[in-house]
Formats: C-alpha cells, sequence, structure tokens
C-alpha cells in the first residue's frame, strides 16, 4: 500500500473516530435545544463563545478543540503507518494504548464528562508522542529480527518483520530487497529441499538444477551455493577420474600420442591434481619413447630407399628428442658419409667434362675403388655404374686424325708442335684441344676441338688459307 492510500485510510479512520466522539453529542444536544437541522449541523465547527466562567458549553468547546488536536496528530502517526509498526509495545507505547484512551474519551464524551474527555484526550496525544519517539529503536529491532528470520530461513517471520521496516523506512532499498528475498524465500526453499533429496538419492544432475533454481530465485541462499558446490565438486571429480582412467588405457594400449591427448582433457578439469602430475612423467615419457620410434622408422625407410638426406635429417631429429640414442648416432654417421658419396659422384654425373683433367679422374677411380665392396641399393648401383662407364671412356685415347696442305706448319697444345704434313694420326685422351697453324705470307689459324670420349675416331682440319696482302 503506497503513501498516499495509506494516508487516506488514515484520514477515514479519523473522521469514523471524529462522528464516534462527535454524532451523539450533537443528537444529544438536539434533543435538548431543538435547533434547526441548519444549525445542528454546524454546531461541532462553530468555536464556543467565550465566557468568563467554567459552563458546561465552555468544557465542551474545550473538549472538541483537545478532541481536535488529537485526532490530527493520530492521522499524521497513521499515515505513517502506526497501524503496521505500532502493534507490538514498546515501553507501554502501542496503537492499542492510543486506541484504548480514545475509547475512554469516547465514553466520556457520551456521558458528557467534558473535563474528564480533556483529561484523557490529553494523555492520548502524549500517547501518540511516546509512540512516534519508538519509530527509530522499532526499525532497528524490526531489521536485526528480520535479518535473524532469514539466516534462520523463517520466511513468515521475516516478512512479518521486513514489513515493519518497510512502514518505518519507505523505500529504503536494503529494506525492500531483504522484504521481497522473504516473499520468495518458501519457493527458494523449496527447490533447496528439492536438490538435497537428490543429492542424498545419488542423482546428481536433479540436484544440481534444484540447486541452480533455488539460487535463481533467491542468490544468498547460503545452503543452495553450498549444495551446488558440493554437486560440481563431485561431478568435477567423476569426470576426472574418467579423463585419468581414459589415460591409462591408452598408456596399456601403447599409444603414447593418445594417452597425451587424454591428458589434455583431464589437465583442464584439474590441472593440479596429484594424479595428473604422476601422470604427466609416464606420458612425457612414452611420448619421447614414441616420437623417437617414429622417427627411427623414418630414417629406415628412407635409408631402404636411398633418400639420404631424409635419413640424415631424421637421425638429427631423433638425437634433438634423445642426445644419447645410439642408433641415431651411428645412423647419422652413415647417412653423412653416404650424402658425401652420392653428392660426389652426382657432381661427376651432372659435369663428365671434369674427368677431363688428371686429378678429378683420379678421384672418381678412387671413389669406385672405395666402394666396389660395399652392399648398396639400386640407385648407388646405378650411379656407379653410369661414373664407372664414364671413367672407363675418359681413361681410354681416341684415335684423332689430323688433316692439312704440306704448308701449313701444325702446333698441337698440351701435346707439342707436330710441323707439316697432310695426313697425321694419333691418339687423344678424350677432352678439348687446341691446334694453331702458322704459314708465311698467310694469316695463323686457332681450331678449337673437343675429342669425345668412347668415340672410334676424330677428323680434324687445320690450314692457312687467307694470304696477307
Amino acid at each position: 500500500m503506497g503513501k498516499f492510500a495509506v494516508a487516506t485510510v488514515a484520514v477515514l479512520a479519523t473522521a469514523a473516530v471524529f462522528v464516534t466522539f462527535a454524532l451523539p453529542e450533537i443528537v444529544g444536544s438536539n434533543r435538548a435545544v431543538e435547533p434547526t437541522p441548519e444549525k445542528a449541523a454546524a454546531l461541532p465547527a462553530s468555536p464556543p463563545k467565550p465566557a468568563e466562567t467554567s459552563t458546561p458549553e465552555n468544557k465542551k468547546a474545550e473538549a472538541e478543540k483537545v478532541l481536535a488536536d488529537t485526532l490530527r496528530q493520530l492521522a499524521r502517526i497513521e499515515g505513517e503507518g502506526a497501524r503496521t509498526w505500532g502493534i507490538e509495545p514498546v515501553d507501554g507505547a502501542s496503537i492499542a494504548a492510543v486506541d484504548a484512551l480514545l475509547e475512554r474519551a469516547r465514553t466520556l464524551f457520551a456521558q458528557r464528562n467534558y473535563a474528564a474527555a480533556s483529561t484523557v484526550l490529553t494523555e492520548t496525544a502524549a500517547s501518540i508522542k511516546r509512540l512516534d519517539e519508538t519509530k527509530p529503536g522499532r526499525l532497528d529491532v524490526a531489521v536485526q529480527a528480520g535479518a535473524k528470520a532469514l539466516a534462520a530461513l523463517d520466511a513468515p517471520t521475516a516478512e512479518k518483520h521486513y514489513r515493519v521496516a518497510a512502514s518505518l523506512k519507505p523505500g529504503a532499498p536494503e529494506i525492500e530487497t531483504a522484504l521481497e528475498r522473504a516473499k520468495k524465500l518458501p519457493e527458494a526453499l523449496r527447490h533447496l529441499n528439492a536438490g538435497s533429496a537428490a543429492e542424498q538419492a545419488g542423482s546428481s544432475e536433479e540436484a544440481l538444477q534444484a540447486y541452480q533454481s533455488a539460487l535463481a530465485v533467491d542468490p544468498a541462499l547460503t545452503g543452495a551455493k553450498e549444495g551446488l558446490k558440493r554437486v560440481e565438486a563431485a561431478a568435477k571429480a567423476a569426470n576426472l577420474r574418467k579423463a585419468v582412467s581414459k589415460v591409462h588405457e591408452r598408456l596399456n594400449a601403447h599409444d603414447a600420442f593418445g594417452a597425451e591427448s587424454a591428458l589434455a582433457q583431464a589437465a583442464k578439469i584439474e590441472p593440479g591434481a596429484p594424479e595428473i602430475a604422476d601422470l604427466r612423467r609416464r606420458v612425457v615419457a612414452a611420448v619421447q619413447v614414441a616420437r623417437i620410434e617414429k622417427v627411427r622408422a623414418r630414417a629406415e625407410d628412407s635409408e631402404k630407399k636411398e633418400n639420404w638426406s631424409e635419413a640424415l635429417r631424421a637421425y638429427e631429429e631423433a638425437l634433438a628428442i634423445d642426445p644419447n640414442a645410439a642408433f641415431a648416432s651411428t645412423g647419422r654417421a652413415r647417412a653423412r658419409a653416404q650424402v658425401d658419396l652420392h653428392r660426389n659422384i652426382d657432381s661427376y654425373l651432372d659435369q663428365p667434362s671434369r674427368l677431363q683433367s688428371a686429378s678429378p679422374l683420379a678421384h672418381a677411380t678412387a671413389i669406385l675403388a672405395a666402394t666396389s665392396k660395399q652392399v648398396e641399393g639400386p640407385v648407388l648401383a646405378a650411379k656407379k655404374e653410369k661414373l664407372q662407364k664414364l671413367v672407363y671412356a675418359y681413361s681410354r685415347p681416341v684415335p684423332v686424325v689430323i688433316k692439312s696442305d704440306r704448308q701449313t706448319s701444325v702446333e698441337l697444345y698440351r701435346v707439342g708442335l707436330i710441323g707439316l704434313f697432310e695426313t697425321y694420326r694419333m691418339e687423344l685422351p678424350p677432352g678439348k684441344y687446341v691446334a694453331v697453324g702458322s704459314r708465311t705470307g698467310y694469316r695463323d689459324v686457332r681450331v678449337e676441338f673437343e675429342v669425345p670420349p668412347g668415340a672410334t675416331e676424330h677428323n680434324v682440319s687445320i690450314k692457312c688459307t687467307e694470304a696477307i696482302r
């Protein structure tokens, strides 16, 4: 009920009291002096005529004045909710005490004992004042009692006290909030009790929903908070046990990477759990072994395919995981040797002309000799066969026929002066050569030619034919 409605009720109540007091007296007065209805209606509002001596009329007027003042005070305090907060006596002050004094005054009015009525009305005004003065204390008591009742989950008592507090301090947010909580507490308690029953029955999901519903109604409900915490903790523990079991299952199946994934999921549930720390050590060790074995398999597969560069990378990766892996150390050395061997052979296969020089030819020959008894795959065997043919070809001289005109003197670089001839036959190792011809009165001529390996014969012509004028 709003302030306006309360004030309206108070005014109506005061008017009713006034009628109770004044109307019988007015009726009695009419019977005695028989005034007209207009005069009778105006009688209570007419001020008493001044009199020098205390007469019954003067006492009546004084009593009516005291009555009006008292009723105004009563209307004010009723408008402030006194009929809600003033029910319980405090140091003898209560709304009931005020009502009792008013009833005595009414009786004295009816008896036309105005002097006594005035005295009682004065006492009534004093009682109203005392009642008004108890408001601060009543507010403290109501708030404390309401809080205590809420703590004890006594919804009716809490609502009763907070209603008193709300009437004493209308619009106070903290009181309005507490009153609203007291009103909703029965519903919250129903959810709380349902959650407790479900928890005891082992229905975690049902208990969780019930506790959440209780907190949706009353977020401050301690029992629901604690219950929700218990249920969530139990669910968390169950999930952790399930996740840990999954890790053990993967480890037992020798699935290290599956165990690593399962451990990551378990760690999300409870990172600091002791079992997580123990499992992490086991999983890390298992994963290291699995990674090394995976790399080892890749290295061995690369060796079978004679992909020695990839094999070397795999062995180095294995040593990065475990520097003490013996297979990786020996494998790396073997792979490096093979990488170097293939690189050297490929250099001659890609540029066979290098074998024209004695040093490269000797090197290629030494490579073939050093690997003659080595176990080799088809790739290396094919390369060695090609190199063997090249070495053989570059090691055998080729018949060379040089044609001239008996007038040109021919000199072959790296061989020497041949002189004048028409046909000159000789054998030369495969390679590039330069022949220079000279003749008196003619310009010198320079011929570059290459003797290909494996040729049956190579022909060259050199003649000075351009005369000098």
